[in-house]
């Protein structure tokens, strides 16, 4: 492996403290997430239309986006159940 080859002495270091996950001040509420996500789905399929070297990428990012989109739907169908 090459960060074996750097021969680099093992650093150690106190393991993370698990807590409770907030999001920062940046983050995008995840009500509008589905909207944000369906954005980017359809700017990067249309890079590809312009680009076609880009098709395999905008492919790739497309089923990234599905699946972000998928497990969102899927969360909000729980969060009206309750």
């Amino acid at each position: 492996m090459a960060l074996e080859r750097l021969g680099l002495p093992p650093v150690t270091q106190d393991p993370p403290l698990p807590g409770e996950p907030a999001p920062g001040p940046r983050a995008v509420d995840l009500v509008r997430l589905p909207a944000y996500m369906r954005a980017g789905r359809f700017a990067v399929q249309a890079l590809a239309g312009r680009v076609l070297e880009a098709q395999y990428e905008s492919d790739a990012m497309t089923k990234v986006y599905d699946r972000f989109l998928a497990a969102l739907a899927a969360h909000a169908d729980g969060q009206r159940a309750r």
